[in-house]
């Protein structure tokens, strides 16, 4: 299948290097996302060929021929009424692609979305599940039903979901929740039971086993994080440069890219030691939040199969879910420290203390003792007066503490919820909200991430400044703001 995209590392060649290279823009995504103004080919021949010139200006060369899109943030639609400002912020959010004449590295997409905000103009995969829930609880049921709509378009057509809808994320995906949407959707009667969504899920799931662990005799394996690639990111192409020269690991870039694909970049969960970039291993950590979320896909195939009347493969994923429900429940809980834990290539605990131990409370695959452990050590470990710290290490990286996001506040209370610790889980969403609400009366802004250890300090660390917008953000508080008033009643 042919398609109008351009990656831009590849295509630009040593035009890209050098713009990178030489900070062009600050943030390296800028020219990742840049729209050539003719074809790439044509762009690089006239930068090799002017390059040597006297006064040959690389900046200027690259802003004549590249359209770069400037970020707005949204503007304050109601100082007072945070709802009325995130009712305004969906079509703020929302982007309808029409077919590019010239390639970019934007994969075009046939039906309407919405975009995270700020630097991420272009749909994630698991960020649009909660957007998702958010568009619903706002009454937005035809571009709920877009959304999913364009992930099931993305599988007919790839085979698999990328990262996100640019040509540089191609070589690897994010957490998978398509199962999840395909639910949401079925729940709201946006989507009926078919065999075209089974046969989607089904490639989902081969994707996805297509990404098992290597590690000693165990069945189901344990699946992993892992990018197709090796190379510096088109989206932070300076950033990881400096990491392969610092660090001097050949596999560095792997490790990186894996990061990214598990949504959690970057975090101590996954360094040796806990601190240092360097000892990034990503790809040799079987993660417990991604063993849930395949088992969640299993058993999604085997009831629509069910419903399609293909007995045979329902009772075929059946088994599947009920044997890694049996590895989640035997393998992945951490006695010593009373919560789900990831697993290094040996299938030993890693020793972290995570809100991705929280999914298997959310699916239901914790026993009651394991849960009530794990939210006795949520409570005592990671809850703060923002809400629920990502983790218990203070690294410096964007998915560790001080650091709450919204999407794992979500994923910790329902869970808790699940399992009758509603004083708990109700806590969690008004400190949540509360946090977000002091935000948004501060700057008029609903932010990517917070800081829960001090509500009245920013988020922070990571690549990038904290963004605004911002979909999931959005998502969780209408959701929790609806169950705290349904709950006050």
């Amino acid at each position: 299948m042919r398609h109008n995209w351009m990656f831009p590392a590849r295509d630009l060649g040593e035009l890209f290097e050098a713009a990178q290279t030489a900070r062009v823009f600050a943030d390296s995504k800028t020219l990742a996302d840049a729209v050539p103004l003719a074809s790439a080919e044509a762009i690089l021949g006239r930068y090799r060929a002017q390059r040597h010139a006297p006064g040959f200006d690389l900046a200027s060369f690259v802003r004549e021929h590249f359209l770069i899109r400037h970020y707005e943030p949204p503007a304050c639609a109601d100082p007072v009424d945070i709802c009325a400002h995130i009712d305004a912020l969906w079509p703020a959010l929302a982007r309808t692609d029409e077919p590019d004449s010239l390639p970019s590295s934007r994969i075009p997409l046939p039906f309407p979305y919405v975009v995270p905000g700020g630097r991420f103009d272009e749909i994630y995969y698991w960020d649009s599940y909660f957007t998702m829930l958010g568009l619903m609880a706002s009454g937005q049921r035809t571009l709920s039903q877009s959304m999913v709509r364009n992930f099931l378009w993305l599988v007919d057509t790839l085979g698999y979901i990328p990262n996100g809808s640019r040509t540089y994320y191609l070589s690897r995906s994010q957490p998978p929740f398509l199962a999840m949407m395909v639910e949401a959707a079925l729940s709201e009667g946006l989507l009926e039971p078919s065999v075209q969504i089974l046969d989607a899920l089904c490639r989902e799931h081969d994707y996805w086993l297509g990404h098992s662990l290597p590690t000693p005799e165990t069945e189901p394996a344990p699946i992993r994080y892992a990018d197709a690639l090796n190379t510096p990111r088109d989206e932070a192409w300076v950033e990881d440069l400096d990491m392969l020269r610092a660090c001097g690991r050949a596999d560095i870039c792997l490790h990186i890219r894996s990061a990214c694909a598990s949504g959690w970049d970057f975090s101590s969960r996954w360094l040796a030691d806990k601190s240092t970039m360097c000892s990034i291993r990503t790809a040799s950590i079987a993660p417990i939040d991604l063993q849930c979320l395949v088992w969640k896909l299993e058993d999604t195939i085997a009831r629509i199969a069910q419903q399609c009347h293909h007995q045979k493969l329902s009772d075929a994923f059946r088994n599947r879910a009920a044997a890694r429900h049996k590895s989640i429940a035997l393998l992945f809980f951490n006695e010593d420290l009373g919560v789900f834990d990831d697993l290094d290539a040996g299938l030993s605990p890693v020793g972290n203390c995570t809100l991705a131990g929280a999914f298997p409370l959310f699916f239901g695959l914790a026993t009651d003792a394991q849960a009530n452990r794990c939210a006795a050590t949520m409570e005592r470990v990671l809850l703060r007066p923002g809400g629920l710290m990502t983790t218990d290490t203070h690294s410096g990286q964007q998915w560790d503490a001080p650091n709450g996001w919204a999407p794992l506040q979500y994923i910790a209370t329902h869970g808790l919820l699940r399992y009758g610790h509603s004083a708990l889980a109700t806590d969690i969403m008004r400190r949540w909200n509360s946090t977000v609400d002091y935000t948004y009366r501060q700057t008029g802004k609903i932010m990517e991430k917070y800081n829960v250890c001090d509500p009245h300090m920013p988020g922070g660390g990571g690549e990038y400044p904290n963004q605004d917008g911002f979909g999931w953000t959005n998502a969780v508080y209408l959701l929790f703001r609806h169950h705290l008033q349904h709950n006050s009643q």
